[in-house]
């Protein structure tokens, strides 16, 4: 009966705050978009989305069509999915401002946040146009991935952005976060391309997709019961990734990690929020957005 009452206090506020965040895209899509100052218009493959899964009938199925259009235009052309999509339907490539991006080539999460949303679209009643041409630019984006020993990886010589969320952070070495998106988006991506493009790349994307469970081991750290951030440069343990990792790992390593939340609780939650990362910055690398 709680969750009932604050279900019923929320709802109203949610629907406010959709309706007030929409942004005009192309001639006349009027879409939800995460903020509506000058800087930050935008569809991003994990925001617009995310109201219309818990609440059906926040959009109409014509609508979600010419938004799968809309994107459909905006994208499969691209050599490589972008980081979001302007209102004008002009993409972006890197994420930040368009004249100080944080990154010198595609974050590694992208095809599988892209595909998530595409995917989530046609379940939510939209029809797909040119799939084939989504199969193709998804496998142009995983080929231009660098993978070593299973995992999603980044040159420590040659840092970037590796997953969106963490724009103002160089991760390197085996990365955790992208590599967990990743399994996943590789897995879905063999379903819901499936006949769309060739048997072995379908095949390929089982493969690494199966791959990064088997080696997370390599991002484990013993002594603070976790999963890494990244093996070289961000050792800190990423509370959020380890809350994904936690479903495709062993008994054991899920016992170690619900006992770490147990353990840094107090730095986990703060103010009704869960942290991403919840311990001292030493041996972060962070980078600065006026670099």
């Amino acid at each position: 009966m709680e969750f009932k009452a604050l279900y019923d206090v929320l709802r109203p506020q949610m629907l406010d705050s959709l309706e007030k965040s929409k942004v005009t895209f192309g001639k006349s899509l009027l879409i939800h978009s995460p903020d509506k100052s000058r800087y930050y218009q935008g569809l991003w493959p994990d925001d617009f989305l995310y109201p219309m899964l818990v609440e059906d009938g926040l959009c109409e199925k014509d609508m979600l069509t010419e938004i799968a259009s809309f994107l459909t235009d905006s994208i499969v052309d691209l050599e490589v999915f972008p980081d979001r999509i302007e209102a004008d339907g002009m993409p972006v490539m890197q994420p930040g401002v368009l004249s100080k991006p944080h990154a010198h080539k595609m974050p590694l999460h992208l095809p599988a946040a892209w595909i998530r949303l595409i995917d989530n679209l046609e379940q939510c009643g939209a029809e797909i146009p040119r799939k084939e041409d989504w199969a193709a630019i998804f496998k142009r984006s995983v080929n231009s991935i660098s993978f070593s020993c299973g995992l999603a990886y980044v040159d420590p010589q040659s840092p970037y952005v590796s997953f969106g969320v963490h724009d103002p952070e160089a991760i390197t070495g085996f990365e955790l976060m992208s590599s967990l998106v990743l399994h996943y988006g590789l897995k879905r991506a063999s379903r819901f391309l499936k006949g769309y493009i060739g048997e072995e790349d379908i095949l390929k994307w089982n493969r690494l997709s199966e791959c990064i469970p088997k080696n997370l081991w390599r991002l484990f750290d013993e002594e603070k019961g976790a999963y890494l951030a990244g093996s070289k440069d961000c050792r800190q343990v990423n509370v959020w990734a380890n809350g994904l990792a936690y479903w495709i790992t062993t008994h054991e390593i899920q016992k170690s990690i619900v006992q770490f939340y147990k353990d840094n609780r107090h730095a986990i939650f703060y103010k009704g929020f869960t942290r991403q990362i919840a311990e001292p910055g030493v041996g972060s690398a962070i980078w600065s957005h006026t670099k």
